[in-house]
């Protein structure tokens, strides 16, 4: 975004990274390993976690993200570590206290 105003208000630049791109062959286990993982490893850490799929339709982002009979997604492999870890971590100390939110938005 330029700097600028819009709407009559101060606008700033925000500069966005690309970190990673997959070819055909990768599994949705090597990218969970590579990204996913440490952000379940922080949210288990107490911080707010949120994942986000995002690209041109028929990319394969609700795949990646979702679950058929023969592939398991990034959210089943998150939910499965979230509760591995808390079963770790949890003792008479500790409460854990997990809200998960989905949302698809189709043709929007």
């Amino acid at each position: 975004c330029p700097p600028g105003k819009q709407n009559g208000s101060a606008r700033k630049s925000i500069t966005f990274v690309f970190d990673r791109c997959y070819n055909a062959t990768t599994n949705t286990a090597q990218v969970y390993n590579e990204i996913p993982y440490s952000l379940v490893q922080s949210f288990l850490e107490g911080y707010n976690a949120t994942m986000l799929a995002y690209g041109q339709t028929g990319s394969g982002k609700s795949f990646t993200m979702q679950e058929d009979p023969d592939h398991i997604g990034l959210i089943p492999r998150s939910i499965v570590h979230i509760f591995e870890g808390k079963e770790a971590e949890e003792d008479e100390d500790t409460i854990f206290d997990v809200r998960v939110s989905y949302i698809e938005i189709y043709n929007e």
